[in-house]
C-alpha cells in the first residue's frame, strides 16, 4: 500500500522542452540529413488520426484542467499493462490493436500512443528516453513527458506511475523519436537512417553495429564502435559493443569479460545475457551458456531474440543429453 501511495504522488521536474515540429517541418528537418534524391521513406510514429483524436477527447471530456487530462489518459492506458516486448508499432498501430485480446504492448508502444492522444487534447507532450529509473537501476526504457508551464511530468504506464521520478532521462524531440522508432525496425537501412537522424545516442549506434556485424560488415561496425566509445565510454552500451566486436573477431574470452561488465552495470538488459550466452556457447561452456540464456528470458527481450534463445536452450539440452 505504501508503494502504491508513492506512485500516486506525481514528481515534478523543471526542464526545457525540446523543439516543436509539425508534420511539414518534421519532414523538412529530416530531409536536411539526407541527399535529396536519396531521401528515404520515413515514418512518424506519434502521428494521430481522427479516430484517435475523438477517443482522446472522449476520455478527457470531464477534465477541468491539463493535469486531469493527463491523468485520465494515463489511467486508460495503464489498464492495458504489459511487459512483453513486441515488434515496434506506431501510435496508430497500437490504437488499431488496442482491443485485440492477443495484443501485447511494451513501453515504447504506450509512449507513442500516449503522446499522440495527449497532443490531440492540447497537451504539450513528448517521448522520453529513460536510462536510469527511479530506483537507480539502469534502463533501456521509454515513457511520455508532459510540460505544464515550466514544470515537467513523466508519465509512465509501464511503471504504473503518473509523475515518475526517473533519475536520468532525455526528453526527445520528434526527429529523435522518429530515429528511435526506425532503429527498432529489423532492416539495416532503417538503422542507418536512425543514426543519421539522431547521431548522438549510443543505443541507436549499438543497434546499427549489431546489424552490421550480423551481415559481416566489420568496417562499418568499427565506425559505430568508435562513436559509441566517444559518446558513452564506460557505460553498459560501450561494453556490449566491445563484446560484440570481440565475438565477431573470434575472441570469445574477451567477449565474455565485456558482456559480464555490461551486466554488472545493467542486469536487466536481456540482450546482454543473450550475447553472454552466445560467447559461452562459442567457448563450449554449455551449462554457462544455458544459464545465461535462461536469465535472458527473465528480462525483456524482443520476439526475435526470445525465439532464438529458446531454440538455443533446446539445442544445448540435446547436446548435454548426447554427451552423457
Amino acid at each position: 500500500m505504501n508503494r502504491l501511495k508513492t506512485r500516486l504522488t506525481p514528481v515534478y521536474f523543471t526542464n526545457t522542452s525540446p523543439r516543436d515540429y509539425n508534420e511539414k517541418t518534421l519532414m523538412q528537418a529530416a530531409a536536411l540529413k539526407f541527399v535529396p534524391e536519396r531521401m528515404p521513406a520515413l515514418v512518424n510514429p506519434i502521428a494521430s488520426n481522427p479516430e484517435m483524436d475523438l477517443w482522446a477527447k472522449e476520455i478527457t471530456k470531464d477534465a477541468t484542467n491539463d493535469v486531469q487530462k493527463a491523468k485520465m489518459l494515463f489511467d486508460t492506458l495503464a489498464r492495458h499493462l504489459d511487459e512483453l516486448e513486441s515488434h515496434p508499432r506506431t501510435a496508430q498501430e497500437v490504437f488499431a490493436d488496442w482491443n485485440a485480446p492477443e495484443a501485447s504492448f511494451h513501453c515504447m508502444d504506450y509512449t507513442f500512443l500516449y503522446v499522440a492522444l495527449a497532443r490531440a487534447v492540447g497537451l504539450k507532450s513528448y517521448c522520453t528516453d529513460v536510462r536510469e529509473a527511479y530506483d537507480g537501476s539502469k534502463a533501456w526504457h521509454a515513457c511520455a513527458a508532459i510540460f505544464l508551464g515550466d514544470k515537467l511530468l513523466l508519465i509512465d504506464p509501464a511503471y504504473f506511475w503518473f509523475g515518475a521520478p526517473h533519475k536520468k532521462f532525455v526528453v526527445l524531440d520528434d526527429l529523435q523519436t522518429m530515429a528511435f522508432y526506425m532503429s527498432e525496425l529489423s532492416g539495416l537501412q532503417q538503422k542507418i537512417i536512425a543514426c543519421r537522424l539522431a547521431p548522438d545516442f549510443a543505443l541507436l549506434r549499438l543497434s546499427l553495429l549489431n546489424a552490421m556485424l550480423y551481415r559481416g560488415g566489420k568496417n562499418g561496425a568499427q565506425e559505430q564502435l568508435s562513436a559509441i566509445m566517444r559518446l558513452e565510454p564506460e557505460g553498459d552500451i560501450a561494453f556490449l559493443a566491445r563484446g560484440e566486436v570481440a565475438l565477431f573477431e573470434g575472441n570469445a574470452d574477451a567477449a565474455v569479460n565485456f558482456f559480464q561488465k555490461a551486466i554488472q552495470i545493467n542486469p536487466s538488459a536481456g540482450v546482454a545475457h543473450r550475447w553472454l550466452g552466445d560467447a559461452y556457447l562459442r567457448l563450449g561452456k554449455l551449462n554457462d551458456a544455458r544459464e545465461s540464456y535462461r536469465k535472458a528470458l527473465t528480462c525483456i527481450l524482443n520476439e526475435r531474440d526470445a525465439e532464438d534463445v529458446r531454440r538455443a536452450i533446446a539445442q544445448i539440452n540435446e547436446m548435454l543429453v548426447r554427451a552423457r
